[in-house]
């Protein structure tokens, strides 16, 4: 059987109790409210992201169009 870190992308290991996407985002509170943090991903990521991430509404998380596009993604998000 794969290793952990050879099945899911690296935002979603666990180098502590967190995983690193909830620790970058746990920074960013600081910052900004869940309602006011948008999460790009790729396609295929957003159970993931949602299992990770359940506070941030799902409105904000934004699907690339197209991998290696996230400005595409970021345009039609202004554009709503």
């Amino acid at each position: 059987m794969a290793p952990e870190h050879k099945k899911k992308p690296k935002q979603f290991l666990r180098l502590s109790k967190r995983s690193l996407i909830q620790e970058t985002v746990d920074r960013v509170l600081s910052l900004f409210p869940f309602e006011r943090i948008c999460v790009v991903i790729v396609r295929g990521q957003a159970e993931l992201i949602r299992e990770h991430l359940p506070e941030i509404p799902a409105k904000n998380i934004l699907e690339e169009i197209a991998r290696y596009m996230p400005e595409l993604c970021r345009a039609g998000r202004i554009l709503e």
